[in-house]
């Protein structure tokens, strides 16, 4: 069976054509709502040339008057209510022209007759400064004053009379012109329609670019942000600010849209994660979908006929009533004036009144028209639909209605799908000679859902049938995938909707803070784990609620900001993670903060660490920390970030954020690691640690040095371990000599008898890093000693560039050795008496050592005890 969605999403089969409409509007869901236009041709507005001039007659005014009020009267012929316009010209509202010059002909008829010369004083008055003794100069002057004057009225009232109708013929060939695109539309232009698919797939398909930065738009979302964090705005009006972004930032009309059924969706229990299956969510839903439908009419209503009802009355009940008239009549022009068997109100049907008023939410209206028509059981059923809160009809009732539906539904569309909304019946009924857009069909279907029992329609159908016709139909979502994404949001699948528009580079922003809004509100259902994919399927495959990546979705958003100047932007996105732990218990913001350092290169990680963390790779602090402005204790959050790292491997920036957070018995067990191994590696390898690692762990030894006067025996090892590193980096680089004179300060090895029993009691103190390399550095001390021992050897006194630079953590100062240079043979009796201590050390120690570190020992032992 075809899907009821089909044609509504651009699939399957095309609507039944019908003698109700054939023109379509856009609607703010992108929904078409058909009427008919009438192509009248394009008056165009009054010439410049055609105004009145002030050296003009007054018949001559009035012919151009008369001229004036035929073009308008013209012009205006469509519109009755109009026709007050130039209403000074108009011998019942304005001025009488005709009366005025009567008056002036009366005069001069006067003036003619012989007028005896007044002796009186009254009459030789002053006038323009001359003494006026003409009676008829006098009257003659007065007339051509006042004729001037009422010239200069004339004129004004005409200039205003004439600028007021231009501007209303350039408004009324705009309308004219944006009706014909629509009407272009309705009629499937292969064209147009081809022309604008390509600027919509164009517009939402752009891949992400390469450049980095946040836009304004993205910025403003980003400062809303940083003041939530903060506490400067509260959770109940982040929405409020975000839509003020997107209204402030010149977005597309569609992301206004989408804020708009976000915010009606809000409208839900607090606990509607844990219990969005359950009865009392799933009717939050449909109630909340169903008001924002019935809002997004009004809206619709209102815009299509301007200032016939005000904003503020727009939402009251029986407000839309006359919007609802004036719609059917452009909507469906064929069936005013049509007898209807059951009444008509104003000359149109009273079903169609009814359907409408319900469609717009003003039930009170819809039972005014029942009433008006005296519909008795239209009346009952609308009050027991009023009475039981818009959701359903007491079950008796509606059995009534359906068995009136079964007997009349195809006579008369209007009454049909009333009479389905009211019985919640016949619901695979997709009514296409009413309903023709995809908010109609939703609102109809959601209309159709009855609580408890759900019996023909549930909301976990509806969910299924959007889910599904979106999944199965790619094309359709690329046409339209604002009001896929809207159908989902109206249906209470916020995970999948945010999914979608989070895969359109335009709305990426608007996806990802309608994701932070709905999950601040406890709305949104998320993934227990980091690694998951970006949507989830929560139970089963088919089950159309899922769970979103909500920690994907912003880490991945914040991936285009600058690590340089967006530092602070990055933090606060990551910050709305601070409540959200993983199923294996790791905190996402901290878990966040560690891979963000992880993937950065050097320079950048440099500059991270000391902004974020306050500490450079060195392990030099520094002032500023960009945690230090959120409520968060800063020392808590660094040591959680170092013991992540820790856990996943990198030492060297745990044993940093260990150092940062004081916490300096877990940074110097890590030092001590990465000390142990650097031995081991340069033994082996000859390989040198990285400059980093022996900075920053020679760094962090001088300041434990000069803040500590006791030293435990993981701060011990740490010293020990450095020393170590020195004595092998100067064996390394054949400096012998001095590698001798520090091997006997380090009191390693005993090289008396009298150190032995002092050297194996301190064995059992070394940590497990100097075991691991203890019996290395019995083989590198043999050898050097039997190097030295060589006769072939000689001194390096004179070799200066050999020497290597001693860190300040050192004992070592930077001295040349003298060791060959004046008793050779008193050396080498010395060298063979300490060969003799350590090989009877080396038997008594707890350690076992292999069997080749055993035969290189013995060949060392030999050549010493040989050489002459």
């Amino acid at each position: 069976m075809t899907s009821p969605f089909n044609w509504l999403l651009g699939i399957g089969r095309s609507p039944s054509t019908s003698n109700l409409s054939n023109t379509t509007y856009q609607t703010p869901l992108n929904q078409t709502v058909n009427t008919t236009v009438t192509q009248n041709p394009p008056v165009a507005s009054t010439p410049i040339t055609n105004q009145l001039s002030l050296h003009r007659n007054l018949n001559q005014l009035v012919d151009e008057g008369q001229r004036s009020s035929l073009k308008t009267k013209r012009e205006l012929i469509n519109n009755i209510d109009q026709l007050s316009t130039l209403p000074f010209l108009n011998t019942s509202t304005g001025i009488n022209v005709q009366r005025i010059q009567d008056q002036f002909e009366q005069i001069d008829k006067t003036l003619q007759t012989t007028v005896p010369k007044l002796r009186d004083d009254t009459i030789n008055s002053q006038f323009d400064g001359r003494v006026t003794t003409n009676l008829n100069d006098n009257l003659k002057h007065e007339r051509e004053k006042t004729l001037l004057s009422m010239l200069r009225m004339i004129e004004d009232k005409t200039y205003d009379e004439i600028t007021r109708h231009s501007n209303y013929v350039l408004e009324n060939n705009w309308q004219k012109q944006r009706q014909f695109i629509l009407s272009s539309v309705s009629k499937h232009d292969q064209s147009y329609l081809d022309e604008a698919n390509a600027m919509q797939i164009k517009r939402f398909e752009t891949p992400r670019t390469l450049s980095r930065g946040l836009s304004s738009v993205e910025a403003a979302y980003a400062k809303v942000i940083a003041l939530y964090n903060v506490g400067k705005i509260a959770r109940q009006n982040l929405i409020d600010e975000f839509i003020n972004v997107v209204q402030s930032s010149n977005q597309p009309q569609a992301a206004i849209d989408l804020w708009d059924v976000v915010r009606y969706m809000s409208q839900l229990p607090s606990d509607y994660v844990l219990t969005r299956t359950a009865l009392p969510s799933q009717q939050a839903i449909v109630i909340a979908a169903r008001s924002y439908l019935e809002y997004s009419f009004r809206v619709q209503l209102s815009k299509l006929f301007i200032n016939l009802v005000s904003d503020d009355d727009l939402h009251k009940p029986g407000s839309v009533y006359k919007l609802i008239i004036r719609y059917i009549r452009q909507k469906h022009p064929n069936i005013v004036h049509i007898i209807d068997d059951d009444g008509n109100i104003d000359d149109l049907p009273v079903w169609a009144i009814i359907f409408y008023c319900l469609r717009a939410g003003d039930l009170q209206s819809a039972l005014n028209a029942a009433k008006r028509c005296h519909l008795t059981s239209a009346v009952e059923w609308l009050t027991n639909y009023i009475k039981n809160d818009n959701q359903s009809i007491d079950p008796t009732i509606r059995l009534k209605i359906q068995d009136v539906y079964d007997r009349e539904h195809s006579t008369n569309p209007f009454k049909s799908v009333v009479l389905s909304i009211l019985s919640a019946y016949d619901v695979n009924n997709m009514h296409e000679l009413i309903i023709n857009s995809i908010d109609d069909l939703l609102w109809l279907r959601l209309s159709q859902i009855v609580f408890p029992n759900q019996d023909l329609m549930s909301l976990n159908k509806l969910q299924k049938l959007v889910y599904n016709e979106g999944s199965a139909n790619r094309s359709s979502f690329n046409e339209k995938p604002i009001q896929f994404a809207m159908c989902l949001l109206l249906t209470g699948q916020f995970e999948t909707a945010i999914d979608l528009l989070n895969q359109i580079e335009q709305f990426r922003c608007h996806a990802v803070h309608i994701g932070i809004f709905l999950h601040e509100s406890r709305l949104l259902s998320t993934a227990s784990k980091s690694n998951s994919p970006m949507l989830i399927t929560t139970s089963t495959v088919e089950d159309p609620l899922k769970s979103i990546n909500y920690q994907r979705l912003l880490t991945s958003y914040t991936e285009k900001c600058r690590y340089d100047t967006e530092l602070w932007q990055i933090v606060n996105y990551f910050y709305l993670l601070k409540q959200i732990r993983q199923k294996d218990g790791e905190n996402c913001f901290i878990e966040s903060l560690a891979v963000l350092l992880l993937k950065l290169d050097e320079n950048d990680l440099d500059n991270l660490l000391e902004r974020l963390f306050g500490m450079n790779r060195q392990g030099v602090p520094t002032e500023a920390r960009i945690l230090d402005h959120l409520d968060i204790d800063t020392s808590v959050v660094t040591a959680n970030v170092g013991l992540y790292l820790e856990k996943h491997g990198n030492l060297e920036l745990a044993a940093i954020l260990y150092d940062r957070a004081k916490k300096t018995r877990q940074a110097c067990s890590i030092y001590n690691r990465l000390l142990s191994e650097a031995i081991r590696a340069l033994i082996t390898s000859n390989t040198l640690a990285e400059g980093n690692i022996l900075s920053s762990a020679r760094s962090f030894a001088s300041r434990l040095s000069s803040t500590q006067n006791e030293f435990d025996r993981t701060t011990n090892t740490l010293y020990t371990l450095l020393d170590i590193y020195v004595y092998v980096e100067f064996f390394k680089s054949q400096q012998f000599e001095r590698a001798y004179e520090i091997i006997q300060k380090l009191s390693l090895l005993p090289f008396a008898h009298t150190q032995i029993d002092q050297c194996l009691e301190s064995i059992n103190y070394y940590s497990t890093e100097i075991l691991d390399c203890y019996p290395d550095i019995i083989l590198i001390t043999l050898t050097l000693m039997s190097i030295l021992a060589s006769v072939e050897y000689k001194s390096s006194a004179n070799s200066s560039n050999q020497h290597l630079l001693l860190a300040a953590t050192s004992s070592f100062d930077q001295r040349t050795s003298h060791i060959l240079s004046t008793n050779k043979k008193g050396l080498l009796d010395e060298l063979k008496r300490q060969a003799d201590v350590l090989f009877r050390f080396i038997g008594l120690l707890p350690i076992k050592l292999h069997n080749h570190v055993h035969v290189q020992l013995m060949e060392c032992f030999s050549r010493i005890k040989n050489a002459c």
